[in-house]
């Protein structure tokens, strides 16, 4: 009996320090746990956030990419716009267009009907006649006519057509088409910029 109560203290302060172990080691088992929790969310953050910063970074490229086209855009325009395009109205710049092309093509036959206004333009009926002799020259009339800028030239239409004249064969052409300037205003810049594209 008496060694039973001796050796139930001892069996007590055992037990208590059992205890105490599987508590503390409950508590360090508890915060490892947590620990592994809160770094694995940490870390799917920073995946998170390092995709994000790859997204931004490639949205920010095709916004750069996007800037230089239309700085490039712009240059471009500005190289087709006349350098005195606020010295004359779009019926003189036609006007003066039209002289230069019946000096160039001296040997045709250039009509035109009444100035048109368009709406967001003002264009010049244009037709050209004339002797073809050599297919050659008929390509560099056309040629010309589309390197017009301002005014610009919509070919509308070529015809080539033989004839007996005299018992002799005679070849001639005929284009269709009309001197065009863009109106001054919102929609010039448009305009401007679709003739633009359609020369790059």
């Amino acid at each position: 009996m008496e060694d039973m109560m001796t050796y139930l203290p001892e069996l007590y302060k055992k037990l208590k320090k059992l205890f105490v172990y599987y508590i503390v080691s409950g508590i360090i088992f508890t915060l490892v746990i947590s620990c592994a929790i809160m770094i694995k969310k940490y870390t799917i953050s920073l995946y998170e956030t390092y995709d994000r910063l790859l997204e931004f970074n490639i949205r920010y490229l095709k916004i750069k990419v996007a800037i230089k086209d239309v700085d490039e855009s712009i240059k471009t325009i500005k190289m087709l716009l006349p350098a005195n395009l606020d010295a004359h109205s779009p019926e003189e710049f036609i006007l003066i267009t039209l002289d230069d092309l019946k000096s160039r093509m001296d040997k045709a036959y250039v009509t035109v009907t009444n100035i048109e206004d368009k709406g967001n333009e003002i264009q010049l009926p244009v037709n050209i006649k004339g002797s073809l002799r050599d297919y050659t020259t008929m390509v560099n009339q056309v040629g010309y006519l589309q390197s017009l800028k301002f005014p610009f030239f919509a070919i509308n239409g070529i015809r080539i057509s033989k004839s007996d004249v005299q018992a002799k064969s005679l070849t001639t052409f005929e284009i269709m088409g009309a001197l065009k300037f863009p109106k001054p205003g919102p929609q010039t810049t448009e305009t401007v910029g679709q003739r633009a594209r359609g020369k790059i």
